[in-house]
């Protein structure tokens, strides 16, 4: 038995999420489908994070248990020129057989794109979250800030039963930056709750509109409500960005 560890890229605009789920296109079951067609090979994928419909990834890293030996260039061909191209493997190893791409992830990084113009151009609707205002860097940080530290997040994630019963979170970083008229945000953290990125997000921008105060964030940490009104971003300007 051999562990092989992936890293890959994927357009999430082609995928129903990350994750396998009968009669649905996910970068998990577009994978597995591919190995077992192509040497019939049936693995059951393992991965570092996952994403929601319309999410992609800069950076994904996924484990599997295989039998058989693979050439990697082969896989590597396989993978890419039956996902029709919507997923890129940038490398391909064998690691240890302990190695788990979900627990010995020690930190990931999201990154999501604004901006406001994004609106009048059909061909980057899907890779980036228009918006119909300029945002003040330093104004739209300060809310951001509030989100750093160890918290419970029941009140900014989605109910999830298969997920880990426990809420509590450390988010490292959370920050924006402005580059050539768009707005990116940065937001790192040793794991992450069901969309919980594009609630941070959702709650940030429902923040800066005036639609709520920024007390909203610490009222919310001091008492978690997983029923309470979410403000949830788009997807499309969401990206696993990296992982380490």
């Amino acid at each position: 038995m051999k562990n092989i560890k992936i890293v890959y890229q994927y357009d999430g605009s082609c995928f129903y999420g990350s994750q396998r789920q009968k009669e649905k296109k996910t970068v998990q079951g577009t994978i597995e489908n591919i190995l077992k067609n192509s040497f019939n090979v049936e693995v059951n994928m393992i991965s570092s994070g996952r994403t929601d419909r319309g999410v992609h990834a800069k950076m994904q890293v996924s484990n599997f248990l295989i039998k058989r030996d693979i050439p990697f260039d082969i896989m590597k061909k396989k993978i890419e020129k039956y996902s029709d191209y919507e997923i890129k493997i940038i490398d391909i190893s064998y690691v240890d057989l302990e190695y788990n791409s979900r627990y010995d992830t020690n930190i990931r990084v999201y990154e999501y794109i604004l901006d406001n113009r994004v609106r009048i151009n059909p061909f980057e609707t899907k890779y980036i979250s228009g918006i119909e205002y300029d945002i003040e860097v330093e104004k739209f940080n300060k809310i951001l800030k509030e989100f750093e530290g160890e918290h419970d997040f029941s009140s900014f994630s989605k109910k999830d039963n298969k997920a880990n019963k426990n809420p509590v979170r450390c988010i490292y970083e959370c920050y924006a930056i402005e580059k050539n008229g768009r707005v990116y945000v940065y937001i790192k953290g040793n794991s992450f709750l069901k969309t919980m990125v594009r609630i941070i997000i959702g709650t940030t921008l429902a923040i800066y509109e005036g639609k709520i105060d920024i007390r909203y964030i610490k009222e919310n940490f001091e008492n978690p409500d997983p029923d309470i009104k979410k403000f949830v971003a788009d997807g499309n300007g969401l990206y696993l960005y990296n992982i380490e």
